[in-house]
Parts: structure tokens; sequence; C-alpha cells
């Protein structure tokens, strides 16, 4: 069996819950079934690290104007010569899997589509005509839909009106070789004494990080707790708000944290804050619960999908109730209940399960 990976969210994140999802599942699927054949047609160098993890996945030689060499010539790129290019590798017996919404450039071709989330259909951020219709037409026109939540599952069907049958649930995973209760700190980790909270991963609105903030300003035990933020730099906004909330000094930013520092932030928090509005996962709620960390989390659909009992919720935009959390973490009331909790669901979630999942579907349109 051949399965064609269009690589094309290599465009989009270098790093990332998608990236991630694909850099994992596709060397694992590679070593439990022997009979698969992976082809991934790159638009970036973020790939080449697969062909050295597994054999059996052939990175399928990158074009200069993908990489940047030649420029002046995307668009023709884009449309005409890669899909010729395309239509090389496929026959009618490979499987189609885009990561991000693209469609086979051959008809008959069986076609696998994954959903992240629903985000921009629900308002929460902004993407162009183009793309929407884009995302719309692979939904529609695909044989299988991949989503990674049943909340997210649901929100397809609502959305698309999609015949039910032709959606299925694989659940993200997480690298529990990385992320656990494993104590030996790193020697280069960073250097954090104080009582922290910690934010991990992008902060646009509907991640509601400004929400966080204020809380954070206005919580009467902030002088003894600093606020740790995993990501990248301060937006200008950002940083305004930062100064209006005399926060410049006690918020500290990391950037480009390896995973085993991260482990070392999850296990030595007083808990990692999960303020979201909506999300089609959260990769992050594993990571801490796998590392023993408490987790502070607004109670939306799929946190509590995923999650379940284990972290100490507060309504989503209740500020009030966000430092009522804060209390409960600095206090430790209540706690070993909650972590004994997060170790014990985070079992049900590995990359090799997502592989496994993933490696029946493709066997279901392959048949």
């Amino acid at each position: 069996m051949r399965v064609v990976v269009d690589g094309v969210i290599g465009s989009y994140q270098k790093v990332g819950g998608i990236s991630r999802l694909f850099q994992e599942i596709l060397p694992r699927m590679a070593k439990q079934d022997s009979s698969l054949e992976i082809v991934v047609l790159p638009t970036t160098d973020v790939w080449k690290r697969l062909s050295q993890r597994e054999g059996r996945i052939r990175i399928f030689p990158q074009l200069p104007w993908q990489a940047g060499h030649i420029k002046g010539w995307p668009f023709l790129a884009r449309r005409l010569i890669n899909p010729l290019l395309q239509r090389a590798v496929l026959t009618p017996d490979t499987i189609w899997h885009s990561t991000y919404f693209t469609l086979p450039p051959r008809r008959n071709v069986p076609n696998i589509v994954t959903v992240h989330d629903l985000i921009s259909e629900m308002n929460l951020i902004h993407v162009s005509e183009m793309f929407h219709e884009q995302k719309r037409q692979a939904i529609l026109r695909a044989d299988k839909v991949i989503c990674v939540s049943e909340c997210t599952r649901r929100d397809v069907i609502r959305f698309y009106s999609v015949v039910p049958e032709k959606v299925v649930v694989v659940w993200n995973g997480y690298n529990n070789d990385t992320f656990n209760t494993d104590k030996e700190q790193m020697s280069n980790s960073p250097n954090i004494v104080c009582p922290y909270l910690l934010y991990v991963g992008r902060r646009q609105g509907y991640k509601n990080f400004d929400l966080l903030l204020q809380a954070y300003a206005q919580w009467q035990e902030r002088k003894e707790v600093i606020l740790i933020v995993v990501g990248s730099e301060w937006t200008a906004d950002e940083k305004q708000r930062l100064a209006e909330f005399n926060l410049t000094n006690e918020v500290v930013r990391l950037e480009n944290v390896m995973d085993e520092h991260l482990r070392d932030l999850y296990q030595n928090a007083l808990a990692f804050v999960f303020p979201s509005l909506y999300e089609g996962f959260g990769i992050p709620l594993l990571e801490a619960m796998a590392c023993g960390c408490p987790i502070i989390a607004s109670r939306i659909p799929t946190t509590v999908e995923i999650a379940e009992d284990c972290p100490i919720y507060f309504s989503p935009g209740d500020q009030k109730e966000l430092q009522e959390c804060f209390d409960a973490v600095f206090s430790q009331n209540s706690l070993k209940s909650k972590i004994a909790s997060g170790l014990s669901i985070v079992k049900k979630y590995s990359w090799d399960k997502t592989a496994a999942k993933t490696l029946s579907v493709y066997r279901e349109l392959g048949a």
C-alpha cells in the first residue's frame, strides 16, 4: 500500500501541532506496517529528517523554487508544475493524505483529509475566502475525514453537513519518552527559582491570553509567583499590555525551548494554564498531565473531552474564577488527586496509538 502525503503544512509552520502530528506518525506507521510505502511531497526542508528516521519513507526531491533558491515563478510551480509532478507518483491504488486541505491532482484516488479545528468557521480567526473554499472542497470531496477530537468531529458534521459515517476520530498523541515524571533535570534547563505559572504556545485571540494577563496582573499573590510564557516574540500590542499592567519584569518569555527543557518547566510549575476559548485538541494538556503538572483550564468541550476531571476549571472569559484557580494551586489544595487523575488519563494517548488508528483508516480505504 502506498500513501502520498502532501507536505504543504511545511509552508505554513515549521513547528506546531499539525507539523508535529505528521512528523510523529509517519515513521511510526512505516514501522507498524512493513508493506506501507510513504511518499512525502515536501514544500520546505522541514520534512528531511523523516527519511533519516525511517528508510521506507521516501521524500520526493524538493524543487529549487520550493526551497527559495530560484525566485520569480512560485505561482507557476504551485499551479502547473507541482501537480504534474504529483501525478507522477500517484497510481490508482495510491491513497492521498494532505497535511493541509489540498486535493489530489488525479481523480478517483482515495483521498483523506485531517481536520484539526474549525476556528475560522467560528469566526475566531480570519482566513481568506479562497482558503475557506479550498478547505470546504477538501472536506466535502474526501473519502474519509479524520478529526483529532470528538468535538471537532461534531463541528465538521454540523458546519459541512458531512455524512457521519465518513468522519472518524483519531486523537493526537504526545511524546511519552520525553514528557513524563522523570526528575532528571537537564543541566542547561532555564534556572527558575521562584514559584511560577506556565503558559505554552501561540497567543492569538481565541487562545484568550489577554485574560490570563489581566487575571494575573490583578491577582493579590502576584508578587510571590511569576508567569512564564513559552512562545514567540512579544507583539507590539502585547508589549503595550505588559506595560499597562506593570508586568514587564514579572512575566518571563522563553523561546525555542527544547522538549526536555519544557518537561522540566512542566514538572516544576505551580500549574500549567490553558485559558482557550476554543481548541481542536490541545497537545500541551497531554504533556502537562504526563509530567504531573496541575492544570488550570477553561471549561470548553475539547478540554473536558481530552483531560476529563484533571484540570481545575474556570468559565471561559471569567477573570474572577481564573484568579480563584490561581489561589487553589498557590495553596496546594486538593492537587494530589488532580495530578493522579492526569497521570491515569494520559495513558490513553500516544503517538503510537495515533499512528495505528490512522493506519486502520488507510487500510479501510485501500482494501
